[in-house]
């Protein structure tokens, strides 16, 4: 909410009511929580509107891939729409407060005995977003004490730490001990998943490989998807609703993995302890747009173990690393993942003085 935001807001729905399109109104949400209104009104899709940008879903809550933001923006070059106010003009139709039914339905994601569950300590810095995840935890019979500032995050030995990100779509976890790495957290939201009765697993390409052996231990499937987050956000959000908000829906997925560590009586660090061990080091590198392609082929050429398909993965006997053009910049991302901290740092390093070399030569 603000003045800017506010003035975005109307300015787009007067924009669609005047094509006829209904609209209403969710009021001020998170994007999960935009996402969870959308699924029960049914809308064919909604959009999250700030001061800084309009973000559209699809009829699924899914982000629009990127042929169809092109598509849209082709459509609006052509002037390829309808006249204004060609037909009715539907009034907008309120539909906020959304915050009770997304409480009610995110703890339901808590599956076990509140009175078994630890203190959680909740960490989150917008405002709003940590009001909400306070009361959708204490919905769910936890006790949980909520932080601000994270000098404020010191946990007590018996203490589980949630951290949620800004935009609401994830979380991360920490105990005493310390916060789970990118890997674990990856690995404990598929660990979640098969605890729930997913026997399939959709993952980037990117993800843990952890993951694989972790699937075989419960016979399920895995598979990675290739390409552009919207693509796996698509899939998800078609096929795998649960994994969906496991992935895309912080609070519910902080609520969801506490109670299957809960039910299966298990503390952060007895799970970290239970899981393969895993090393990350992810960097961003500039590499010049007209430079992307000559830089993918000279990689792919270099490595012999190789697999193409949004970005490169190559293996190595002690670990794997995967590049990929940035979405939104003139940069590669790049992750590499070891069973030794050493190995994965030397992997990562490796391969950005590879594309610095390679982006530099003539």
């Amino acid at each position: 909410p603000g003045g800017a935001a506010d003035a975005l807001w109307h300015a787009s729905a007067a924009g669609a009511m005047a094509q006829g399109i209904q609209v209403l109104d969710a009021g001020p949400c998170t994007l999960p929580q935009l996402r969870h209104a959308q699924t029960i009104l049914r809308c064919q899709s909604a959009a999250l509107i700030t001061a800084e940008a309009l973000l559209p879903l699809d009829s699924c809550g899914a982000r629009l891939l990127s042929r169809q933001q092109r598509a849209i923006v082709a459509h609006h070059a052509r002037q390829d729409f309808a006249a204004p106010f060609s037909g009715a003009t539907p009034p907008i139709l309120c539909a906020c407060p959304t915050d009770a039914v997304y409480i009610a339905d995110a703890a339901a994601r808590f599956s076990a005995d509140p009175a078994s569950a630890p203190p959680v300590a909740l960490y989150a810095e917008d405002a709003r977003l940590r009001a909400l995840a306070q009361r959708a935890f204490q919905r769910a019979g936890l006790y949980v004490r909520a932080a601000s500032d994270p000098a404020d995050m010191v946990l007590a030995p018996e203490e589980l730490g949630v951290c949620l990100e800004s935009d609401g779509e994830s979380c991360a976890f920490a105990d005493a001990s310390g916060m789970l790495s990118e890997g674990e957290r990856q690995l404990l939201t598929a660990w979640t998943a098969l605890e729930l009765g997913e026997r399939a697993l959709l993952l980037p390409v990117h993800a843990t490989r952890a993951a694989r052996a972790l699937a075989d231990q419960y016979g399920a499937r895995l598979e990675y998807v290739t390409g552009e987050q919207a693509l796996w956000q698509n899939a998800l959000s078609e096929r795998f609703p649960l994994q969906f908000a496991l992935h895309f829906d912080g609070i519910a997925s902080a609520l969801a993995t506490l109670g299957a560590l809960t039910a299966a009586n298990l503390s952060l660090d007895a799970w970290r302890r239970s899981m393969p061990p895993i090393s990350r080091r992810s960097r961003s590198v500039s590499v010049p747009l007209s430079q992307t392609g000559r830089v993918l082929r000279a990689m792919a050429q270099r490595e012999k173990d190789v697999e193409l398909g949004g970005g490169l993965r190559f293996r190595r006997e002690n670990g794997w690393a995967w590049i990929c053009p940035d979405e939104r910049r003139a940069a590669f991302q790049i992750v590499a993942e070891a069973a030794s901290e050493e190995y994965a740092r030397e992997l990562c390093d490796f391969c950005e003085s590879e594309l610095k070399r390679i982006a530099g030569s003539k």
